[in-house]
Parts: C-alpha cells; structure tokens; sequence
C-alpha cells in the first residue's frame, strides 16, 4: 500500500460502481471522498476547503 497525500473526490450515482472506485483507489493508498450527486459533491467541497488533486464526476 502506498502513503500517497492526493485527495480524490468521485461523484457517481450509482452505488456499485461507487463502492468499486474506492475498493480500488483506498487500496492504492489515496484519500477517498464519496460522493452520490452533484449537491453531495458541493458539500464535501466546501467542508474540505477544495483541497483536492482530482475530481471524476459522472452521473445519469
């Protein structure tokens, strides 16, 4: 497992996939934030002072 600092925000709406995304990015040692839409995404952004190295945003 790797100590890496990165910050990594993932919104995604559809739970599986979700919970596949941070099974693998917390394995490789990064900060996961999860979230489930757009209005979560903004919240978590704000809260963590948008402190984060990448953001993937995918939704239906």
């Amino acid at each position: 497992m790797n100590n890496y600092n990165e910050r990594i925000l993932v919104v995604e709406d559809d739970c599986q996939i979700r919970n596949f995304i941070k099974y693998i990015i917390e394995k490789e040692g990064y900060k996961l934030f999860n979230a489930c839409n757009g209005e979560s995404a903004l919240s978590i952004i704000v809260s963590e002072k948008n402190r984060f190295n990448y953001i993937r945003f995918r939704t239906t």
